[in-house]
């Protein structure tokens, strides 16, 4: 019962913070999201806000802390003592160590005024240490400590759905009807919309019917539990990095898997299921987030070395949106700004590496907190290995590829390279 109220706490902490919520608003059980409110049937007492604030104190996010205490007038003293250990972090400044930690802090002194002579230095030594990070970080692949911590504004930009894409990075995304001259695809083309070309990020409109869906969902509720999450190499059975439930779902045993792997083969144009070489791609994983549920800054990179011998790692990720969100629960890519809202039957999809095997920044994302809803998806990591029975050697290593299939004509402007026909 403990673990339950602090998962829920935690959730809230998450809900206000990545949403910049009103604490007072949420006190009071309601939520204002964009232009509509939704109220809850209670509201919070003291002792739930002291629990909530407790949560944000034990994650170092301090600024969290004291937003949700001031909602409160009869948590005054420990507003107080809050405030007072924020500004002490602040007279001792060490940018270096609050990345380290992930704490959060304002970048201002709360309620009082600074020190002789420390008037606008804070927020100038943050935007010196955020310029020196994103420096660094032009020769060097996957997200560093510095670089996770100073997306965090770009994170709630693209959770928000309030981020503006540059427009060289915006001049290639489109939408078409995708068969590659295939007869039988002509027939139903998929409706893709390309998001981001390099690397790859692309959506497939209504990929799955209702029908399908609520099947794969009845089959999941039979026997969820816990996210394991990967932490330092090692995998956790659970992690407050990521706070969701769920199932694992094969193609050796669940029809709805094997019809859904030989669509995304069509789509994508790689090998999905093989059954005589099981390492092709992982199950599928059906997972559920309530409210609050979210998964932290992440790529979705093989870390095993028993999954990079036997499979090659992981080449591409296909996330299929079981159903709608009414608020919140975005999957973001704030490296380029580009955000999806979930919508049921829709299939989003990426490239985990570049032609020449490279996991690079632009590949990380995350699972922004559900407001309101409840937050289906499942996932499907296709392997590498396996898919060099399909492609022949790239003829230009620097340029990604979009969709493939075994089909491939000079008018279709996703592909740079010709492919293997199998």
């Amino acid at each position: 019962w403990e673990s339950s109220r602090w998962d829920v706490a935690l959730g809230l902490v998450h809900a206000q913070a990545y949403y910049d919520l009103a604490t007072k608003d949420l006190v009071q059980g309601l939520i204002r999201f964009r232009d509509t409110e939704y109220q809850a049937a209670s509201q919070l007492r003291a002792e739930d806000v002291r629990l909530i604030a407790k949560v944000a104190h034990e994650k170092n996010l301090f600024d969290s802390e004291i937003l949700w205490y001031r909602a409160v007038p009869e948590l005054r003293k420990y507003y107080s003592k809050a405030v007072n250990n924020h500004n002490q972090l602040l007279e001792d400044l060490d940018i270096d160590e609050l990345m380290r930690t992930g704490t959060r802090v304002f970048k201002e002194w709360v309620d009082f005024s600074p020190p002789v002579g420390q008037s606008g230095s804070v927020q100038h030594q943050f935007e010196v240490e955020e310029s020196a990070c994103r420096r660094a970080e032009q020769s060097r692949t996957g997200i560093s400590t510095c670089l996770s911590y100073f997306l965090h504004d770009a994170i709630k930009q693209n959770c928000k759905a309030e981020a503006t894409r540059d427009p060289d990075m915006a001049k290639d995304d489109l939408c078409t009807n995708l068969h590659f001259e295939d007869p039988y695809l002509r027939l139903g083309p998929f409706k893709l919309e390309i998001l981001h070309n390099v690397p790859f990020i692309a959506q497939i409109h209504d990929f799955l019917e209702k029908k399908e869906i609520e099947t794969v969902k009845e089959i999941a509720k039979l026997d969820m539990k816990t996210t394991p999450y990967q932490i330092g190499g090692d995998l956790a059975e659970m992690s407050y990095k990521r706070v969701s439930k769920i199932k694992y779902v094969s193609e050796r045993n669940v029809s709805w898997a094997l019809k859904t792997s030989r669509r995304l083969e069509l789509a994508t144009g790689f090998n999905v299921y093989r059954p005589r070489y099981r390492y092709t791609a992982e199950n599928y994983q059906v997972m559920n987030y309530g409210i609050g549920g979210y998964i932290s800054l992440h790529v979705d990179e093989t870390t095993s070395m028993n999954g990079m011998t036997l499979g090659g790692g992981r080449y591409t990720t296909a996330m299929i949106y079981l159903s709608d969100v009414e608020a919140g629960g975005r999957t973001v890519f704030p490296w380029v700004n580009v955000g999806v809202n979930a919508r049921a039957g829709n299939l989003l999809f990426w490239n985990v590496k570049d032609p020449q095997g490279t996991t690079c920044n632009s590949m990380y994302h995350l699972g922004c907190p559900v407001l309101y809803g409840n937050k289906w998806i499942a996932n499907k990591w296709i392997n590498w290995r396996e898919q060099m029975n399909r492609f022949p050697c790239y003829s230009d290593l620097s340029r990604q590829q979009g969709p493939h299939h075994h089909v491939i004509n000079n008018t279709n402007p996703y592909n740079s390279a010709r492919i293997l026909t199998v």
